[in-house]
């Protein structure tokens, strides 16, 4: 067996020695090696449960660092890819804006807009009034410079000033820009001339409105807008009518709108043979430049001779009517004389004479009493021998018999 060298501490000599083999020891000595002995012991045992204990975590490390390697792995391979998707969002999300109470300090455009706008739709616009245009007056578009439209105020009876397309938002120096609201509110504004619910037309003094249409063909009725509010300082005006005229022309008295060559309604006057006043009262000075009077006064004398015709057509109707009578009287002749048939004979041949002779004296009195007057002592009976012996009065109406 080996030598086996004890190493002790020296109480005595406060130093450490080995203890020989076979040095005899002290009690005391004996109990101090023996509570050594026990106290490292307990320590060994102590400590052999720790390593124990730390030998399990070192394998449950030695796993969840396996682990935690191959997830370190995975998530290495995730943070390539979000750092790549986080450079193409930082790329995507140039120039894009926090849709969350976004301010911006530019011009917005976009392909299309769903959604709901608060507030006035603007325009801009460059002021070329060559003066200041205040809050509130209303304007036209005169042209345009470069990419910027120029606005002037508006006027109802000017056509270069016409029609208005909004109100300007903001008071705006000469040849700088100018926002115009084309729909929606205008506030702080001094309506206090006007009445909730009015309708402002634009007037015939520039940039300003009024709550009546104004009138005659020279002015445009145009309704751009309504009040919402009347205050001295707080009103506010809804624009909803800009850019177009909202009526049918205004008509002066007298006149009345004509389709023209164009097919466009234009304002014209009657004729100056015909002329109408705004009570829709017609007077007719002349027909084919002959004066009303005179033709009137014609018109009265022609009923009159038409009348006085009537009066011969009816006469020369009551000879016809006798005439006739004869021509009957001389058929029922025939008629009663058909036993004598010679004899019958010859008389049809002379009433058949007799009618033609007749007949003519019948055109005759026609032709020629056309338009006389008789009287009931003109009328007298011959016959035809008479008649033909005689030389006519034309005054005097001749029954034959």
């Amino acid at each position: 067996m080996a030598t086996t060298n004890i190493t002790f501490e020296d109480k005595i000599l406060g130093q450490t020695n080995a203890l020989p083999e076979n040095k005899k020891l002290t009690f005391i000595n004996a109990n101090e090696i023996k509570s050594v002995v026990n106290n490292n012991s307990t320590e060994l045992t102590t400590t052999q449960g720790t390593v124990a204990t730390n030998t399990t975590n070192i394998s449950a490390n030695l796993s969840s660092i396996n682990t935690n390697t191959t997830n370190i792995a995975t998530n290495a391979s995730g943070i390539n890819t979000n750092a790549s998707n986080i450079a193409a969002n930082t790329s995507a999300l140039d120039l894009k804006a926090n849709l969350t109470g976004a301010t911006f300090t530019g011009d917005v455009t976009a392909p299309d807009f769903i959604g709901n706008l608060n507030g006035a739709i603007r325009f801009s616009a460059k002021n070329a009034s060559g003066s200041t245009l205040l809050k509130g007056k209303v304007v036209s578009i005169t042209g345009v410079s470069g990419n910027q439209t120029l606005v002037d105020l508006a006027d109802a009876d000017d056509v270069a000033a016409r029609p208005a397309f909004g109100l300007v938002f903001a008071d705006a120096n000469n040849n700088a820009a100018c926002e115009v609201v084309t729909f929606g509110n205008v506030s702080g504004l001094n309506t206090s001339a006007f009445t909730e619910g009015d309708t402002l037309y634009v007037s015939t003094v520039a940039g300003e409105l009024v709550n009546v249409a104004p009138t005659g063909e020279a002015a445009d009725i145009q309704n751009v807008g309504k009040v919402i509010r009347s205050h001295a300082n707080a009103g506010i005006i809804k624009v909803i009518g800009a850019g177009r005229a909202n009526a049918t022309p205004n008509l002066n008295s007298a006149k009345m709108f004509l389709g023209n060559a164009a097919n466009q309604s234009a304002s014209v006057a009657m004729s100056g043979d015909v002329t109408i006043d705004n009570t829709g009262a017609t007077t007719v000075g002349t027909i084919n430049s002959v004066p009303v009077a005179t033709i009137t006064g014609d018109i009265a004398t022609n009923a009159t001779n038409i009348s006085t015709n009537a009066t011969d057509i009816i006469r020369n109707g009551d000879l016809i009517s006798d005439n006739a009578l004869a021509i009957a009287t001389n058929v029922t002749s025939i008629l009663n004389n058909s036993d004598g048939i010679s004899t019958n004979t010859s008389n049809i041949a002379t009433n058949t004479s007799n009618i033609a002779t007749n007949v003519t004296a019948i055109s005759n009195r026609i032709e020629k009493n056309i338009g006389t007057t008789y009287t009931t002592n003109a009328l007298t009976t011959v016959t035809q021998a008479e008649y033909d012996a005689l030389t006519p009065d034309a005054t005097t109406v001749y029954f034959i018999v």
